[in-house]
């Protein structure tokens, strides 16, 4: 069997969310993606809730646009509408979104949007997030698509993904 794209469909207009490009794992994991899936013909964009950061090169370099949203405190709940106004404009069919700011702000900013799919990922369990956090995770847990999980089934539910039924939890999060 080829590995070859039928022509019929069409490449995907991809779009990753996360607060910087800084020094991280979750940086580094979303930019290897962006390349990945720019070398297979989708188009691809990365948007930054703060500043761009130090590691937007590579991407810039293969000629993935790195916009940031320049948000401005902890509250700008304006963010949400500049996001979804780039969603709109790029016509994305999945928005994916990593880490605290990229997942709580890139979910409300792609539904808003209209974007089909919404991928969320979760890197870890943060240790410094407050009750609170949890309890928004939960309730924003419907406007997602899919859970990439890179802590397995008990850091899933404990994150407010307790409806992921078993088959889901093993296709996305690679445990039984």
């Amino acid at each position: 069997m080829s590995d070859a794209r039928p022509d019929a469909v069409r490449p995907l207009r991809i779009g990753y969310v996360n607060w910087s490009l800084g020094l991280g794992g979750a940086e580094q994991v979303i930019i290897r993606l962006a390349l990945g899936c720019k070398r297979r013909g989708h188009d691809v964009a990365v948007f930054t809730l703060n500043d761009v950061g130090p590691f937007a090169k590579p991407l810039l370099d293969a000629g993935i646009p790195v916009i940031s949203m320049a948000k401005r405190s902890r509250y700008d709940t304006s963010v949400a509408s500049r996001l979804a106004a780039e969603f709109r404009q790029r016509k994305l069919d999945v928005v994916h979104t990593h880490l605290w700011g990229g997942n709580f702000w890139g979910r409300i900013a792609a539904r808003m949007a209209g974007v089909p799919v919404v991928v969320v990922t979760e890197h870890n369990v943060d240790v410094w997030k407050r009750p609170h956090f949890f309890v928004l995770d939960r309730l924003l847990q419907p406007l997602a698509t899919a859970l990439v999980a890179e802590l397995g089934t008990r850091g899933a539910r404990g994150l407010g993904y307790e409806r992921l039924d078993q088959l889901t939890m093993e296709l996305l999060l690679g445990v039984r």
